[in-house]
């Protein structure tokens, strides 16, 4: 029953999870602690020998304050869909600035982070484009107030247009009930 390939798997993974808790400074215990696991089963994960469950990654993941993609392995990379390749094609046609933009937007769209994605695209796209796109990012993180806010401008807008529709006589008696 032995894989080869999923053994090293689990070695590369335990050898990153060893880095990341070395690099807060944590003992084995602290982050056992941490993660409600006994020191020695961590040790085994860490070295490769046992295999954590998803579940247990996903809590070491978060004792370490990384995203559970980050640590199964910093080098590891998923097959690329067939799609890439189209896509890829796609952008090369495109503008530096153009690419730049759909870069950040990509990455925007992939972030669980909910501010704007200060980046090196951000910051060398013309000022005027930069102030487009940074207010697009945000526009859809509108606070509850301030959606009502915009969708009660709005209403008001279409009843001052609705009424200067109308004739004036009708308007007139509108105003006076």
């Amino acid at each position: 029953m032995n894989d080869p390939k999923r053994d090293e798997l689990y070695k590369r993974i335990g050898a990153h999870v060893a880095k990341l808790r070395r690099q807060l400074g944590w003992t084995q215990e602290r982050l056992a602690e941490e993660v409600g696991i006994d020191a020695s089963y961590l040790a085994r994960v860490e070295s490769g020998t046992r295999r954590a469950t998803l579940l247990t990654f996903r809590e070491i993941a978060e004792a370490l304050d990384q995203d559970l993609r980050d640590l199964i392995d910093e080098e590891w990379e998923p097959d690329p869909p067939a799609i890439l390749p189209e896509l890829r094609r796609a952008l090369e046609k495109l503008s530096l600035d153009d690419q730049k933009l759909v870069n950040l937007l990509v990455r925007r769209l992939l972030s669980e982070r909910t501010e704007v994605i200060e980046d090196d695209a951000m910051k060398n796209l013309p000022s005027a484009q930069a102030d487009d796109c940074e207010q697009g990012l945000r526009s859809p993180l509108k606070s509850g107030a301030q959606t009502r806010s915009y969708k009660q401008s709005r209403e008001r807008g279409r009843t001052k247009a609705a009424a200067a529709s109308k004739p004036k006589a009708t308007r007139r008696a509108t105003k006076t009930r």
